[in-house]
């Protein structure tokens, strides 16, 4: 309708939409309707181009009111309508804003939206749009699916009307039974649904749909789609079903079953990716499962393959198939939306994604990183909406709530949803460039493109068609309801699909498919398999919910924990089965290596005995040969010494012979370079360069001449015509170069002479004129040369050639004496070779012999050595045969256990697996150990070793975790408090480059990056409950592969991934909530200590001090033990190697054999030592046993600490200190020679020493909790305390139903708590019969309730028996139930008779004792309680350490961090005092400081550097810095003599003491002031009675005063009592006083402490007790010994208060330490409700409510009867039933709203909300305090609120009341003014002159028969802190345990002439409620009644505090 008004708009008017939700603020509001505006003049605006807008509000009520009740948007634009502008924010300049209009729309108040005021509703003209009726709906869709279905065939054309008919009554019906309860929040159903359900028939298509049963199923398929994919609730599905179904049969004569059978009942997902061949693929049903799994597996495959995506391991089952068809069918529509609902790991985005890529669009989601704000999310929407609108790609916006960083996303993506767009997303300037990028586009569409208003519109239509949003949310908590009501177009927009829990038919089909492919199994054991993987995830499930309910732990239990389980028991099964078989492979082969040799043994010993004969005949032939070759080798020896000789002469000849050829070579080898160059020349000469000479007809002198010697040489003619004739030949060259040298004789050299002589003859001068003269002339030259050198030479060859040929004379000679000696060498050495061939003959058989003996000898060995081993292997063998048999059940427990046992305390896990697992598989037949542990299963014993050494805890639970953390597939997260954990991790992961880190560090990014490179482990500590965004696919393991490249993705960077990485984070949170989203990403290890496994570290630790000679001989045994079974390992895995590959006979093998033989005998002794080692370790348990009291002991102590941050988060104790603690306690304690005495002694010292160090860290209220839960726990441990008792007295008793209950004896001294408390008492065992003694001794039970002391056996007596019957506890029990009061001085007793005294008296905090026990790298934290400031003390400290400079002090807050930081890195080198004050102000700093405090421990600082801490408690304040640190409270001191004590010894110094003249006077007053200041600081305990508001008077106060003080005294002679009191009471204290009657009770006090007689009168009282008074005037010194007299608990009269008024606080304080002690008792089943659930027991008192609150008061007619009495009394009334009415009328309005809203007939709004939870805890609603204040609980308001309405209803009836009840009033200043006026009008006279005179009527009400004749008579005022004497009409004492008094009628008169209050009468103040401040809009105080004082004056009641009550607390 709306939308129709915009896009009709005439021509000049512009229109912009603006969505409102709770987040809409009027600032956003303004910003979105300004960024429309343009400037026209100075401060006014209108829209742009001079048009005039309207501008659309849609859900107009949306916005939350602010804490005033209004909406701010909506004040803005009523600021408009009226004034026509609003305000610039920034300038504070008033912004005319012309030419809009406004129009809105709303749906009505409920749910999310908000009524609002006429105000708001008088801006608009109002129209109500009613729904359309089911006519209208019914023409509206008919005619759309009639005109779609006009082409179908004729059997399908008149579905139309009936299809339209049925789903509009399906609609109604869903609509009305469907109902949108608290639990089913988004059940909110409107006819947008209805149009989704016609807009997916219409997505038939004619080709495909030819049935009309194709058609139903579409429509029924569409149906559940729309309506019951959101349903969670399968009853719920059901009903849909079965409504389908009748309107199948009633409208369509069809039914579900005919329809569906087929698909076996169950209706078929429709699909439109199915025929992906076809251009258009039709909308179609999914025929086969199997198919559309194929299909989309194969799309789940080429999803992994795209570039930059990351493979996602889905398991396409069922409900997966189901929910991406959903999904992408969403996806498919125009507008398609989708919220996915369900917890993390249920696979939403995954399943999204895939959905997404089917569907062709892109996926875009946003990166989260630490600095990731609204800015950064508004960016990455322009990069979404630019893709969307100007790239024109359809886009799939992916998002999740982890990334709601801030609430304001949802409000930008609810405006997408609604309208799509983000108001003001792009500034100006971008706007413009947009519009610039799309107007091609825009006219390529036809589209209008002139302006910028149509370009945007065009984007912004390309943006809603291309973009479609996927919400995942999870259901948990309160959050998704919320966001539901607060931004509505998440479920208006979106079709919802809700991932419920997998049912148990899912988790079988998944186990099934994934087990189908496991080989080896029976298919018997695979079923049984699943149905425990089954089991298993649901136990685990419900075990999370008892935890929850118990241990207040949460866990969730997610699909992704099924899916993890289910692999890795595959993977698991498939690693045991590998190695458990390899072993026993191993051993079958030794096995078989075993029998081979032994049938190797029998063959060899019969080829022994054949060898024995073969050697002795060898041995007699070999020395028969011996004699032949002696006698042959004589002979030869003596030729051989002949032929020797021979050749040495022969050899001397030869050398004279070489000594001649070598002086021949050396002489021709002179010529050699010259015949050289002459044949290089030569060579360089072509043909060319002969036919170039040849050419000369007649040649240049030079040449020819060069060729006449060349001829020479050649013997041919000189002529040149011989020369040109040879130049010619071919072969010229080749003769030149192999010219025969020999020819070169005498002759031709003298020829050769007058050539070579002649100058010009040289191969320079000829080579000018021709190269290849040149040649021939080198040539001619060298071969002169040779020829003279061969001249020269050849005598020598002659004598050469002479000696040659002799010496081969000689030389034949020797050739031939030598091959005749040959001859005879050859003849010896063939009988030396028989003789060795025979020898090594007989040698090779004496070896083989001796091999065979050797053999046969080793064969024993072996036979004998492996007869053990080879009976201990065939055990083993069958062992190993029995474990892989019983695998598969073994491996299902540990797998489980890997993925779910984690997060579970030890007793849960053993549930978990004894209870419920194993005796499954146990039923079920599954194959599995008789006693399985997890622990040995998986891990190696060494390794376990490993891991205590480095420092995890020895038991069994810490082993466990030690399994998980290594072993689990996700990153572990462990719970990990105390420290263990990350000190084990530090430790394993150091020797390989650890890294440790925090979230908060600015550089944990760089740091992961590098670490996730460079396969470096990663420690991130101190996890809170919410991890970094920016780490999530890290801990996801989201990896990218590119090519061969694993990367993974950080913030916006792409990394690449080392496979050594690994990852864990440790949290010191004792209880973190961490959400399915994170615990789907980790494995969560429970990591806390364990009482067992810390007395096993405990006992270590005292055993190692106490006996070093035991602990030595422990851990040597350990290590000998360890070492001795590893041995044995080694050994037999080497023996079994050596077998398994050894070749051929392993009688051959001597590795084989001497490994054998070592091993056995290491074996032997290892066996030995073993047996030795079990017995002496035996001896050293019972040894170390007899210690175990210490360690148990200690373990208690430890945990009563560990328990304490429970009461306050600032108290939190590492077990790392208190190791130290304990060490120290062992090194001080006393010895003895006697082991009992030294365990006592040692117990006794470290128990105090705990109390000690603890309580110095406690405040005051907590000291005795600690000192009553060490005493108890102590106590337990030894079986002293009965349990049950002593829960009773923690809890006391209960009672549901009184109407059972016995009468209370004595009503008037026993309250209806202390009955209920006794009538309970009665069912526990020692006290049967207790109720029959309170009604036959109830005279002696009020003697001893009345008794001082009635916890002291001494001074009160239990009545009868019981005194000797009960002991301690007992005795306390019968306290706790009618004397809350005396509980703590009981629980002191208690703990002092059990402990001693010295635990009830906590140490004073010394400094100089804490600085001692202190070190430089733990910080010293002052916790710090308002008025207590510990500088002074610290810099005193520092000066008499002799540190006076070297302190420094910072007062944290903005900008002293680098301050603060400097000056602790100066003081770590220096050895300076670093005082960091108020660190609660700087909590963002506080994780640096930690990483300061942390890095102490590397840089060792110097030793006398100490950081101080000082922090008011906070819950943020770092758990490491807190653990670390030695902590200490700063509280003001408590009682009267500490806080006199501290003034003396702090304030009050020689100097100042001396400094007044008037010694006298002053030393007496300045005692009355310090009791002064102490009384008003110790007053505060009385609460109300003691002063209404606690001040803070610090010693700025008291110090100014003792000037004051000294001042005056000096300068006046008299006392100027007057002024002193004045001064201190009304300026120096009384400035800090607010409250009129507090600064009463500073005068009194004055009035009584400032006079003469506190000068004159020795030993002046201050009290009614003799103990307080003014002292002596005397020295200092007299004085602070005065205060030490002092008791150290004060009674009430020390105060002028009542021994009653401790009552109160003291019932208070036990309460509170009652409650304390409660929270901190082992958790056990917590009863619940009795099955009633909290929405169950709401409505029970909401119908009572109902039946009692009445209708309202009809207001007219009450003044139309009153007209003729208009008295000021009756306007009070008209006033007051005004008032009522709009609470009875807000009464019934919202509590009718919250019962519909219970049943889900309304949506349950945040008001609504918190009334629920008002009422579900018994408490008053907020929104109905706002009638008239009370602090009562629900009950007692309802009934006061009837006694209220009684008393108006008789007024209204039956006229004026005789006595009125003020309290009955909301306002009874207001009647209380009417009485005035009344008496005013009546007598005439001014109001203002008139007041109150007051007196006491002595009489009943029902006496009083007529009103006053002036005033009121007023009844039912309480009188708190005194007591009314109803005889004299005064105040009196209150009797013993009289609290509250009732007070007589009281006469209200009023008068003109009051007196001046007379002597004896207190003006008492009269309150509304006990709270007597009242607030600040409602003060409690009314006026002063005066009361007749008795005996005591005025000054004496106030400092009681006695006052008058209109109401009380219950």
């Amino acid at each position: 309708m709306a939308q129709s008004c915009l896009e009709a708009l005439p021509e000049g008017k512009s229109s912009m939409m603006v969505n409102f939700s709770a987040q809409t603020s009027s600032n956003s509001l303004q910003n979105t309707i300004e960024g429309k505006l343009e400037k026209r003049s100075k401060g006014v605006f209108a829209p742009a181009g001079g048009k005039k807008m309207l501008v659309y509000i849609d859900d107009f009520n949306m916005p939350q009111k602010s804490q005033f009740g209004f909406m701010p948007p909506l004040e803005l634009l009523k600021l408009w309508a009226d004034n026509g502008f609003w305000y610039d924010r920034e300038k504070c300049e008033v912004k005319n804003i012309k030419d809009i209009q406004l129009m809105a729309s709303m749906a009505p108040p409920g749910g999310g939206r908000n009524a609002f005021s006429q105000r708001i509703m008088s801006v608009f003209a109002t129209l109500n749009m009613t729904n359309p009726s089911d006519a209208q709906l019914h023409r509206i869709y008919s005619t759309l699916l009639n005109d779609k279905l006009s082409t179908f065939d004729d059997q399908l054309k008149p579905l139309g009307d009936p299809i339209t008919k049925a789903t509009i009554e399906l609609y109604a019906s869903i609509a009305e039974e469907l109902l949108p309860t608290p639990a089913k929040s988004h059940y909110l159903f409107n006819t947008r649904d209805l149009a989704k359900v016609i807009q997916g028939v219409m997505q038939a298509t004619r080709q495909y749909y030819d049935s009309k049963e194709n058609l139903l199923q579409l429509w029924c398929h569409e149906c559940f789609r729309i309506f019951g994919d959101r349903m969670w609730d399968h009853d719920d599905k059901a009903w849909l079903r079965n409504q389908l179904d009748q309107k199948l049969s009633g409208n369509l004569n069809s039914s579900w079953e005919s329809l569906f059978e087929p698909f076996y009942g169950e209706c078929p997902p429709f699909v439109s990716f199915m025929r992906m061949d076809v251009d258009e693929p039709p909308y179609e049903a999914v025929t086969e499962m199997k198919k559309l799994k194929d299909v989309l597996t194969e799309k789940l495959e080429d999803y992994a393959l795209e570039p930059g995506y990351s493979a996602m391991d889905l398991v396409l089952f069922k409900d997966a198939l189901m929910h991406v068809c959903r999904v992408h069918r969403v996806l498919m529509q125009p507008r398609g939306n989708a919220l996915l609902v369900g917890v993390g790991g249920s696979g939403r985005k995954s399943l999204a994604r895939l959905a997404t890529y089917v569907a062709g669009l892109k996926c875009f989601s946003i990166e989260i990183t630490k600095s990731y704000r609204i800015v950064e999310f508004r960016e990455d929407l322009k990069t979404l909406f630019r893709q969307a609108g100007v790239a024109d790609k359809p886009t799939v916006f992916l998002f999740d709530e982890t990334q709601i960083v801030v609430e304001t996303f949802l409000e930008d993506i609810n405006n997408v949803l609604t309208s799509g767009e983000v108001p003001n997303l792009f500034t100006k300037d971008e706007l413009g460039g947009l519009c610039e990028e799309v107007r091609p586009a825009a006219k390529k569409a036809g589209a209008p493109a002139d302006l910028q208003d149509e370009l945007y519109a065009f984007f912004l239509s390309r943006v809603i068609n291309n973009l479609h949003i996927v919400l995942c949310m999870s259901p948990i908590g309160e959050g998704f309801r919320e966001r539901c009501r607060m931004f509505p177009g998440l479920v208006n927009c979106c079709t919802i699909d809700w991932f419920t829990e997998w049912p148990a038919d899912a988790l079988q089909e998944v186990a099934s498919k994934q087990m189908s492919a496991e080989q080896g199994m029976e298919e018997e054991v695979k079923d049984a398999l699943c149905t425990v993987f089954a089991t298993c995830h649901r136990s685990t499930a419900e075990k999370s919910k008892e935890m929850l309910e118990k241990l207040k732990r949460k866990n969730y239990v997610t699909p992704t924990n099924y899916l993890e389980f289910v692999n890795g028991y595959r993977k698991l099964l498939n690693e045991k089965r590998s190695k458990i078989g390899g072993k026993a492979t191993k051993l079958r082969g030794g096995l078989e290596k075993l029998e081979e040799t032994g049938v190797q043994v029998t063959e060899m010993s019969k080829i022994a005995e054949e060898k024995q004969v073969v050697v002795a005949k060898a041995k007699i032939d070999c020395e028969e040969l011996l004699v032949t070759i002696v006698q042959d080798k004589r002979v030869a020896d003596e030729q051989e010494k002949h032929v020797t000789a021979e050749a040495q002469k022969i050899e001397k000849e030869a050398e004279e012979a070489n000594a001649i050829a070598a002086e021949c070579q050396a002489g021709l080898d002179k010529a050699m370079p010259a015949l050289a160059a002459a044949e290089a020349a030569l060579n360089v000469l072509t043909k060319k360069d002969m036919a170039e000479l040849k050419a000369y007809a007649k040649p240049p002198a030079l040449v020819e001449l060069c060729l006449k010697g060349v001829m020479t040489v050649l013997k041919k003619s000189p002529a040149w015509d011989t020369a040109k004739k040879e130049l010619g030949d071919s072969q010229f060259l080749t003769r030149l170069v192999e010219f025969d040298k020999e020819l070169l004789v005498d002759s031709l050299l003298n020829k050769m002479k007058k050539y070579v002589n002649d100058p010009e003859y040289q191969p320079d001068v000829i080579g000018k004129v021709s190269g290849a003269a040149k040649g021939l002339c080198q040539w001619v030259h060298a071969m002169f040369i040779y020829g003279n050198v061969a001249k020269e030479v050849a005598p020598k060859r002659a004598k050469l050639k002479a000696a040659q040929e002799a010496l081969e004379k000689k030389q034949a000679a020797l050739t031939e004496a030598r091959a005749q000696l040959k001859e005879v060498l050859d003849k010896v050495q063939a009988l030396k070779d028989t003789y060795e061939a025979s020898t090594a003959k007989k040698q090779a058989l004496e070896d083989e012999l001796a091999d065979l003996e050797q053999k046969l000898e080793r064969a024993e060995k072996l036979v004998s050595g492996l007869a053990g081993e080879k009976d201990r292997w065939e055990n083993s063998i069958v062992l190993y045969e029995e474990q892989i048999g019983c695998l598969p059940g073994d491996v299902v427990i540990a797998a489980a256990f890997m993925s779910y046992a984690g997060p579970f305390p030890s007793e849960y896990r053993d549930d978990l697996v004894a209870k419920t697992w194993l005796p499954q598989v146990k039923q079920l037949g599954i194959p599995s150990s008789a006693a399985f542990d997890f622990a040995l299963f998986l891990a190696d014993p060494s390794d376990v070793r490993d891991w205590n050494i480095q420092g995890l805890p020895a038991d069994s639970f810490s082993t466990e975790n030690g399994v998980v953390v290594t072993r689990g597939s996700r990153w572990p997260l462990l719970i990990d408090p105390q420290g263990q954990g990350n000190k084990w991790i530090k430790n394993m992961e150091k020797p390989h480059g650890l890294k440790v880190i925090t979230l908060n560090m600015s550089d944990m990014v760089r740091q992961m990056e590098n670490a996730i490179q460079f396969g470096d482990p990663v420690l991130i500590q101190d996890v809170g409950e919410e991890i970094d965004p920016i780490l999530e696919p890290v801990l996801s393991k989201s990896f990218i592969k590119k090519g061969n490249q694993v990367m993974i993705k950080l913030g916006d960077k792409e990394v690449d991934y080392s496979p050594d990485f690994r990852l864990y984070l440790t949290s010191k949170l004792f209880n973190p909530h961490y959400t399915p989203e994170v615990s789907t990403k980790v494995t969560i290890v429970n990591f806390a200590v364990k009482e067992q496994g810390l007395e096993a570290q405990l006992l270590n630790v005292v055993v190692q001090k106490e006996r070093p000679d035991l602990d030595k001989q422990k851990n040597e045994l350990v290590v000998k033990v360890a070492n001795g079974k590893r041995t044995i390992i080694e050994l037999e895995d080497t023996l079994l190697d050596l077998l398994s590959n050894a070749t051929g006979s392993l009688l051959d093998n001597i590795e084989l054999i001497n490994t054998l033989n070592a091993s056995k005998t290491t074996s032997d002794e290892v066996t030995e030592s073993l047996k030795i080692a079990e017995t002496t370790s035996v001896q050293i348990e019972e040894a170390s046993s007899l210690y175990r009291p210490c360690s148990v002991r200690a373990a208690i102590l430890y945990f009563v600490l560990y328990d304490l941050a429970n009461v306050d988060p600032m108290y939190q104790f590492s077990l790392d200190a208190y190791m130290d603690l304990f060490l120290l306690s062992i090194a001080k304690a006393p010895k003895s020679q006697e082991l009992e005495k030294r365990i006592e002694y040692l117990n006794d010292y470290h128990t105090y020493a705990v109390y000690k160090y603890t309580s110095r860290g406690l405040f005051e209220a907590h000291k005795l909790l600690l000192s009553l839960q060490m005493c108890v726990r102590i106590l337990q441990s030894s079986n002293q305390v009965n349990l049950e008792e002593w829960q009773f007295f923690l809890k006391g008793g209960m009672v549901l139903d009184r109407s059972l209950q016995s009468p209370n004896p004595a009503p008037d001294w026993i309250s209806e708590l202390a009955w209920d408390n006794i009538v309970e008492l009665d069912n526990v065992e020692h006290f049967r019969g207790i109720i029959t003694s309170f009604e036959k001794e109830f005279v002696e039970w009020e003697d001893w309730y009345r008794n001082a002391e009635p916890e002291s056996p001494q001074k009160s007596q239990l009545p009868g028996e019981w005194e000797q019957k009960c002991n301690e506890l007992q005795r306390m029990i019968f306290i706790r139930c009618l004397r809350m009061d005396r509980v703590e001085k009981a629980a002191t007793n208690y703990v002092a008779n059990s402990l001693g005294r010295k635990y009830v008296e906590p140490p004073v905090l010394d400094l100089n004792e804490t600085y001692g026990d202190s070190t430089p790298s733990a910080p010293l934290i002052f916790v710090l309680s308002p008025g207590v400031d510990p500088t002074a003390n610290l810099k005193q400290l520092a000066q008499a350490k002799g540190l006076g400079e070297k302190f420094f002090s910072v007062a944290l807050g903005q900008g002293q961090a680098p301050v603060a930081t400097k000056l602790i890195s100066t003081a770590t080198i220096e050895g300076n005092w670093v005082f960091l004050a108020n660190c609660h102000l700087m909590l963002s700093w506080l994780p640096d400081l930690q990483k300061i405090i942390e890095a102490f421990d590397e840089k060792q600082p110097h030793e006398n550097f100490r950081l101080w801490l000082s922090s008011n408690p906070t819950p943020h304040f770092p758990l490491a810095i807190l653990q670390r640190g030695l902590k200490m409270t700063t509280e003001p001191p408590k009682g009267l003599r500490a806080n006199l004590a501290r003034l003396y010894q702090t304030c009050v110094t020689e100097e100042t003491f001396d400094a007044c003249k008037t010694k006298h006077k002053y030393a007496k007053l300045l005692f009355a002031l310090s009791y002064f200041h102490a009384v008003m600081l110790e007053r505060r305990k009385f609460r109300t009675l003691g002063i209404n508001i606690a001040y803070d008077f610090n010693d700025t106060d008291f110090s100014v005063s003792d000037d004051v003080l000294k001042a005056y005294l000096d300068a006046y002679e008299n006392t100027p009592w007057d002024a002193l009191k004045y001064l201190i009471s009304e300026a120096n204290y009384g400035g800090r006083v607010t409250d009129e009657i507090d600064r009463r009770v500073l005068s009194g006090y004055l009035n009584q402490y400032f006079c003469e007689d506190a000068l004159e009168v020795p030993n002046y009282r201050l009290s009614s007790l003799d103990t307080y008074f003014v002292p002596p005037e005397g020295p200092l010194q007299s004085y602070k010994d005065y205060i030490q007299t002092l008791p150290q608990n004060d009674r009430a009269e020390a105060f002028g208060q009542h021994p009653n008024a401790d009552i109160s606080y003291m019932i208070t304080d036990s309460t509170i330490t009652l409650e304390s002690c409660l929270s901190l008792q082992p958790k056990t089943d917590g009863g619940g409700g009795g099955g009633v659930t909290a929405e169950e027991r709401v409505l029970d008192i909401i119908d009572d409510m109902l039946s009692h609150v009445p209708q309202p008061y009809n207001h007219e007619k009450l003044m139309k009867d009153k007209e003729d009495d208009l008295s000021p009394l009756h306007v009070t009334l008209f006033q007051e039933v005004e008032r009522y009415n709009i609470l009875i009328n807000n009464m019934l309005t919202t509590l009718h709203l919250l019962k519909k809203g219970i049943k889900g007939l309304v949506v349950m709004s945040a008001d609504l909300d918190e009334i629920f939870d008002a009422l579900a805890a018994n408490k008053v609603p907020g929104i109905y305090l706002k009638a008239y204040p009370s602090i009562k609980p629900l009950g007692s308001w309802t009934r006061d609120l009837m006694a209220r309405l009684d008393q108006i209803t008789r007024w209204i009836k039956e006229g004026y009341p005789k006595v009125y009840w003020l309290a009955g009033f909301t306002y009874p200043s207001c009647f209380l003014t009417a009485v005035l006026q009344t008496t005013a009008r009546k007598n005439a006279i001014p109001i203002d002159t008139l007041s109150f005179e007051y007196s006491i009527v002595n009489a009943e009400e029902k006496e009083v028969h007529q009103p006053p004749k002036e005033g009121v008579y007023v009844k039912d005022m309480y009188l708190e802190g005194a007591g009314w004497d109803f005889e004299n009409g005064n105040l009196c004492e209150p009797s013993p345990m009289e609290l509250i008094v009732d007070m007589p009628i009281v006469h209200f008169k009023p008068t003109d002439n009051k007196k001046k209050n007379a002597k004896g009468i207190y003006s008492c103040p009269l309150y509304m409620y006990p709270v007597r401040t009242g607030s600040r809009e409602r003060p409690s105080f009314m006026t002063f009644v005066d009361l007749k004082g008795g005996a005591c004056d005025s000054d004496f009641w106030i400092k009681r505090g006695t006052a008058l009550l209109l109401a009380l607390a219950t």
